[in-house]
C-alpha cells in the first residue's frame, strides 16, 4: 500500500479501494509480540527448571498464574526452540558371520524368480539357479588349438 501511495498521489481510502482492501486491513498494526512476550519469558523459565516436560505440561503451569490457550501455548513453545527431541527407536544389532567366498562347485548358489510375458500375452515365471563360484581360469593349448583345458 505504501508503494502505491508513493507513486501515485492518492489517499489510503482511494487506494484500499482500487485494490479491493479493506482500510482496516491497511492500519492493522500487531500486538502479538507485545502480548506473547510475557508467556515466552514464563514458559523458557519453566522449561529450564523441568527440562524434560513437554508443551502440555507447561501449559498447565502456565494456567495457574493466567489464563492461556494451549495452542498459543504449543506455538510459542516450538518458537522459543523449546521441542523436546523425539527419542528414536533403538535396534537390536546382530553380529553377522563373516560371509566366506566359494572356493568350489556346489558351495554357493544363488537363485531369483524372473518374470515375463510373451507377445501373445501369456505370463511366464522361471526360477533361474546358478552356482556362484568362482570360475576356474583357463588355459588354451596353442599345440592343440581346439582343446580348452582347465588349469590344475
Amino acid at each position: 500500500m505504501t508503494t502505491i501511495r508513493a507513486e501515485y498521489p492518492l489517499s489510503e481510502r482511494r487506494a484500499c479501494g482500487l485494490l479491493g482492501a479493506a482500510v482496516s486491513s491497511c492500519r492493522y498494526v500487531p500486538r502479538r509480540l507485545e502480548r506473547d512476550a510475557a508467556l515466552t519469558a514464563r514458559l523458557s523459565e519453566l522449561a529450564r527448571e523441568h527440562p524434560r516436560w513437554g508443551y502440555r505440561r507447561l501449559c498447565v503451569l502456565v494456567r495457574r498464574v493466567e489464563p492461556a490457550n494451549h495452542k498459543r501455548v504449543h506455538r510459542l513453545y516450538r518458537e522459543a526452540g523449546l521441542s523436546l527431541r523425539r527419542k528414536k527407536r533403538k535396534r537390536l544389532s546382530r553380529q553377522r558371520p563373516a560371509a566366506t567366498a566359494a572356493q568350489a562347485a556346489n558351495q554357493e548358489w544363488a537363485m531369483d524368480f524372473v518374470a515375463d510375458a510373451m507377445a501373445s500375452g501369456r505370463r511366464i515365471r522361471v526360477l533361474s539357479v546358478i552356482v556362484t563360484c568362482p570360475p576356474k581360469p583357463f588355459r588354451r593349448s596353442y599345440d592343440k588349438p581346439d582343446r580348452v583345458e582347465p588349469r590344475s
